[in-house]
Order: C-alpha cells, then structure tokens, then sequence
C-alpha cells in the first residue's frame, strides 16, 4: 500500500461527498470501522502494555515484543489479540512467554477475567497473578476510558504500535518523508510541536490501513469481549442538575 499526498482538484465527488483517489481506487472495499467498540478491544493488551510502564519504555517493549511476533510469523496480517489466539499452541506459548518476560506478568494479567481458563488455557496460565480482582478491572477501564475516542493521545500511540507493525510486515508502504515522520514519533512528547502535524498522520494511516480489510477483527471475539466488560463493570450515574431561572 503507497499512500501520497493528492490535491482538492484530484478528489472525486461521490454520493455527496468528496472521495480522496486513494479511497476511491479502493471503491466499495473500504468500510469504515468504529476505533472504540470494533478494533480498540482487539488492541487492548497493546494498551495494557502502555499503561503499565508509560509511553517511552512501553513503546520501547512493544517494539521488541512486535519484532518477535514477525520474526516468529511474517505473514500474520495484524498483532490482533484474536489472530494470536489463532496460533498454533507451541507458538502462542512462545509468544505468550516472551510478552511476560518484556513486560512482565501482572501487565495482561487483567485479560484472565475475559479470556478464561477454560478457552484460553495457555494465555491465562501464563498471566494468572494474585492481583486483585478490583485492579485488575480498573487497569481495563482506564485502558477504555484514555484510548477509547480515537484521538486522544493516548489513543494515537496505541494506533502508532499497530501502523509499525504494519510498516515492519512490509504491507504498508509510504513515501520516504512520511517514514521519516512515522520515525521521529517514539522520540517526541506529545507537547512537541512537531506532534501536531505527526499524530493526525498515524491516525489516518491507521485507519486506512485497517478499512481495507475484513479480517482485523474477529466479530466473536467483540461479542465475548463486551460481554464480559459489561458484566464486570459497575454501571455509573450521571446526572445533570438545571439551574432554576
């Protein structure tokens, strides 16, 4: 996939919209999908990574723990949850193993409450800590609440792990200026000025990227995933008080 940089007079007018020539070649192929409810929780262990040892040292590990998945399996389309799951078991152990050692055990620790013992025994073998049951539900809803709007930074980094494990599997491909740009990411804070321009960048080739396939999510693994989410989950009030006139 190339993506280049087009101008207002090459866009197309369609169905009341204007359509970029790089969505356009993709014709009825390219479906929109929600970041939050649809491909966040097939992420969510990069998240979990993120939060447990902050935004440098985290995407630090998830290079490392990335770099393995493609070495291991260079034609394995997206570091989905469900697609791991979707390994053979002397591979998923392998893999499973090596994510503890980078990022420690108590980081997808979390993840047990969903993907059970009884479904996923080598995962949760492997994760299964002491940890307690209300932190471990905490560390899923922060993870939800700081990256579930797809914009928010934290949001973006998680997104910017997914883009370079695209980049690293060779399925995605940019012209020379915008990998420069990509690179500098892990590098810069957020208050970067440079930032400004980089992260609307990852975003809309994230998003690109993942709209042209059908097989990023895995719809079972959704249902089950809000599921057990929604189960676990206290429900919260919010009201709104009005000011008499």
């Amino acid at each position: 996939m190339m993506f280049a940089h087009s101008t207002l007079e090459q866009h197309k007018f369609k169905r009341g919209k204007f359509t970029t020539p790089f969505n356009d070649a993709f014709g009825d192929k390219l479906q929109l999908s929600s970041w939050g409810s649809e491909r966040l929780p097939e992420y969510l262990w990069i998240g979990l990574i993120l939060k447990k040892h902050g935004r440098s040292k985290g995407l630090q590990k998830c290079y490392w723990i990335l770099k393995k998945l493609h070495d291991a399996l260079p034609n394995i389309n997206f570091p989905t949850i469900s697609n791991i799951f979707t390994l053979e078991d002397v591979n998923q152990q392998l893999f499973w193993e090596f994510v503890e050692h980078v990022s420690g055990q108590e980081s997808l620790s979390p993840l047990t409450l969903i993907y059970t013992y009884r479904n996923y025994p080598i995962f949760n073998k492997i994760f299964q800590t002491s940890l307690a049951y209300k932190e471990q539900i905490a560390s899923i809803e922060s993870v939800l609440k700081d990256a579930y709007y797809h914009q928010t930074e934290f949001a973006t980094d998680i997104r910017f792990v997914v883009l370079y494990f695209e980049l690293m599997q060779g399925r995605t491909h940019a012209p020379k200026d915008i990998l420069d740009e990509i690179c500098k990411y892990p590098s810069l804070e957020h208050s970067d000025e440079q930032m400004r321009s980089i992260r609307p960048l990852i975003r809309s080739m994230e998003i690109a990227r993942g709209n042209i396939s059908d097989s990023e999510t895995d719809k079972s693994n959704l249902t089950l995933f809000w599921k057990m989410v929604s189960e676990m989950s206290d429900c919260e009030l919010y009201t709104i008080n009005y000011e008499a006139p």
